[in-house]
């Protein structure tokens, strides 16, 4: 049996300061709804990193707000792909940046990373590059 072709995806990424950010906000959004549905579910996933830590039990309450934030913030926009919490920081160097959106292409080997608000041409090329060749 031969090995499936790794597929094309995407990742948004979202700081904590850009969701209050009604620009970014509504990029952000504009960018999910104009995406099918089949390809939200199936190609994009979300990050949402989180600002400055603090220690202890504050640290553990405002996880679980935003958490809870997030939970609504999704249900309220319809968003169909699920988005993590970067508890280890691991994309915190990319969100400094600002939020935006990685494409990870297997066929080029090669990664692309554009920050909201994105240009129509630029909402174009993602589905484009998301429904594949």
């Amino acid at each position: 049996m031969g090995e499936a072709a790794p597929r094309r995806f995407l990742v948004v990424i979202i700081d904590v300061p850009s969701l209050m950010c009604f620009s970014c906000l509504d990029a952000f959004v504009d960018l999910c709804h104009s995406l099918p549905p089949s390809c939200q579910k199936e190609k994009l996933w979300g990050v949402l990193v989180p600002s400055g830590e603090t220690e202890g039990e504050s640290r553990l309450v405002k996880r679980m707000i935003l958490e809870k934030k997030l939970r609504g913030f999704i249900k309220a926009n319809g968003i169909k792909f699920p988005i993590l919490v970067d508890r280890m920081r691991i994309f915190h160097e990319l969100a400094k940046r600002g939020p935006g959106v990685v494409l990870f292409d297997p066929e080029t080997r090669s990664l692309s990373m554009w920050t909201f608000p994105l240009s129509n041409r630029q909402i174009d090329e993602i589905i484009r590059f998301l429904r594949g060749p």
